[in-house]
């Protein structure tokens, strides 16, 4: 008599002390404090203040972008975050919205055996205008006399002799970009686009062998393949190319335009990164 009892006090305990602890459990998943909230109470109560700002880029962490594409456009497609821990989308961002553009390059020359004998250091800034860009650019370039000059026929024995001196080149440019996705029909991938680019420029060149200055106006292409990594940034590669034609100020009365004139060209591929604000 007494034993059954006491086996159905037991089991008495048993369901109520589980019950409890579903209770519980189903408590804090629907309206319970979460660890981060709990932390804050703790501290809340000692008279601290929690700092949240490691939660949360802990948080941002475990989120990762997917790349979407985006209809009717061959240059916009919609980024989204999404929590890998719950598997659900956190935000959308279209590439649509991209307003400011700003970006740092490094060029090298295209002749892989002198890859430094012309390098190029540029800055650029564009602005959407519905599907193009307005865009400026100022660089700085160094590279061998006979490289840059390379057009030239015969304009004096020094060049002829492939002087090795360096000569260096300011360029200030704006012009139009346009951004594609035309490239996606190759590579199974969204967030991979190419951009083009057409600028005037204004140029100063200088001579340091002669210790000589030159100016006047040219041309630049841009062509570039980039790969978007987040909202706000991308990088990628991108081949430039210059044309310019200068000409230096008269030594004395009577000598001619041609004597006093260059054309200088070179063509150079390089590393990109570039911001969106």
């Amino acid at each position: 008599m007494i034993f059954p009892l006491f086996k159905s006090l037991l089991i008495l305990l048993l369901l109520i002390g589980f019950t409890s602890q579903s209770m519980a459990q189903i408590a804090t998943d629907s309206g319970g404090l979460t660890d981060i909230e709990q932390a804050e109470l703790d501290a809340l109560e000692k008279g601290e203040k929690l700092d949240r700002s490691k939660n949360v880029k802990e948080k941002e962490e475990e989120n990762t972008n997917v790349y979407r594409e985006m209809k009717d456009s061959d240059q916009d497609i919609i980024i989204s975050q999404i929590d890998k821990e719950l598997g659900i989308y956190l935000e959308d961002y279209s590439t649509d919205n991209d307003q400011h553009r700003f970006g740092l390059n490094y060029h090298f020359n295209t002749d892989l055996k002198n890859p430094f004998e012309i390098t190029t250091m540029e800055a650029n800034y564009a602005y959407r205008l519905g599907v193009a860009w307005l865009e400026i650019c100022a660089a700085l370039t160094t590279g061998k006399y006979r490289e840059l000059t390379r057009l030239n026929g015969s304009i004096g024995a020094e060049s002829e002799n492939q002087r090795e001196e360096n000569a260096t080149n300011l360029t200030l440019g704006g012009g139009l970009g346009y951004r594609t996705r035309y490239i996606r029909n190759l590579i199974n991938s969204s967030n991979i686009f190419e951009t083009i680019a057409a600028y005037l420029t204004y140029n100063s060149f200088s001579d340091n062998f002669r210790s000589e200055s030159y100016t006047g106006y040219g041309i630049k292409a841009d062509f570039g393949v980039h790969k978007r990594t987040g909202a706000r940034s991308h990088w990628g590669m991108k081949m430039s190319y210059n044309l310019a034609s200068v000409r230096k100020a008269k030594q004395f009365e009577g000598e001619g335009s041609a004597a006093r004139s260059l054309t200088i060209t070179w063509l150079t591929f390089g590393l990109e990164y570039s911001f969106y604000f």
